[in-house]
């Protein structure tokens, strides 16, 4: 219903926001112009940007997550900063998630979803706030060999080692390609390509093989030099919230063939379409809105009215756990959350040449 309504006020503000359009790209190339001028580098550490040029659910921070996975299986020391877009806690002061140190599951509160979820899955140090440059300072106490800028690709106040844009190619052939705030783009394609080192085309499976190599072409125009890699999504595990327990794909489609997906998250569809894909059944869709903080309402009405398992994803989960401990386990039994892991579909050869500069 909540994104009904937004389709129908934007459709009203249309003309009003095709005006705006010409006067957002001019102040963005101002504050961009300026930033750079005062642009503050770091010494004695490499910064990584893995960022996109739109307004979100291109799939970034799984990306980090692999990507700083293997930087550490590499035996090196590596940090995290992000913003912690809509986190419940709006200080301007840096929030810092120290490795080796047993924090509270409202803690995701005061970070955010995608910083606690980073945080859970590696046990490193993970800073958050809206002035990167200050969570940057923060996290050179823990002496970093490398910093991964969770986004920030349109921050100009900090000097970046190594641009990695990620395009996601479900919102590229299905959506309109247009400025903020007539379309989803925060900078043009042509501008955020020509500053980046690596482009990452995520969900690549999705579309034909001509078309991809059409977007391919279109990114080397712009910047001949850039390296192009092609990834994709897959279910590795069903595990279930309370008692843990953890089931193969296959596994958990011989038991449980029909499945409600219930998320909060930038592009249910894909999630969708993975789960289709494994050969189950959707009987009901709930989406919320991105970053969604779940309340014990949610969970009483889906126990009530839903007789299948519900599955979500590790950045849902994350928003329930503080639940946990507030209402009893008959609640969360027949929730389940998939793990995933990313596959290099074209481009492994660059995506090494990515991990050992570094």
């Amino acid at each position: 219903m909540e994104r009904k309504m937004t389709k129908v006020l934007l459709y009203i503000l249309l003309p009003v926001r095709v005006i705006l359009v010409p006067v957002y790209y001019c102040i963005f190339q101002i504050i961009k112009f300026f930033n750079k001028k005062k642009q503050k580098k770091f010494d004695n550490v490499k910064i990584v940007c893995i960022g996109n040029h739109t307004l979100g659910g291109s799939g970034k921070t799984t990306i980090v997550s692999f990507f700083t996975e293997e930087l550490v299986k590499k035996g090196k020391k590596v940090g995290v900063v992000m913003r912690g877009y809509k986190r419940k806690n709006k200080e301007k002061k840096v929030v810092v998630l120290k490795p080796n140190e047993k924090v509270s599951t409202e803690v995701v509160e005061q970070v955010g979803d995608e910083a606690y979820m980073l945080y859970s899955k590696l046990n490193i140090p993970v800073a958050v706030s809206s002035k990167r440059v200050n969570a940057i300072s923060e996290l050179l106490k823990f002496s970093p060999e490398i910093i991964v800028s969770d986004d920030g690709y349109q921050n100009f106040k900090f000097y970046k080692d190594v641009n990695v844009l990620v395009i996601n190619i479900y919102d590229f052939v299905k959506e309109p390609q247009l400025l903020f705030p007539l379309g989803r783009l925060r900078e043009p394609l042509f501008s955020a390509v020509k500053h980046a080192q690596y482009v990452v085309l995520n969900h690549s499976k999705i579309v034909r093989i001509s078309i991809l190599a059409d977007i391919k072409n279109k990114i080397k125009f712009y910047n001949k030099d850039v390296g192009i890699i092609s990834t994709s999504y897959k279910i590795t595990d069903f595990v279930n919230l309370w008692s843990k327990k953890m089931f193969k794909p296959n596994e958990f489609l011989l038991f449980y063939p029909n499945i409600v997906v219930c998320c909060g998250i930038g592009r249910p569809e894909i999630f969708v379409r993975m789960l289709k894909t494994e050969g189950f059944e959707i009987k009901h869709q709930i989406f919320y809105p991105d970053h969604y903080w779940y309340k014990i309402k949610d969970l009483k009405m889906w126990k009530q009215k839903i007789n299948y398992p519900v599955v979500m994803t590790y950045k849902d989960i994350v928003k329930i756990l503080p639940l946990m401990e507030k209402i009893e386990p008959k609640y969360f039994d027949k929730i389940y959350y998939c793990n995933i892991k990313l596959e290099i579909n074209d481009g492994v050869d660059l995506w090494q040449q990515l991990i050992n500069s570094l």
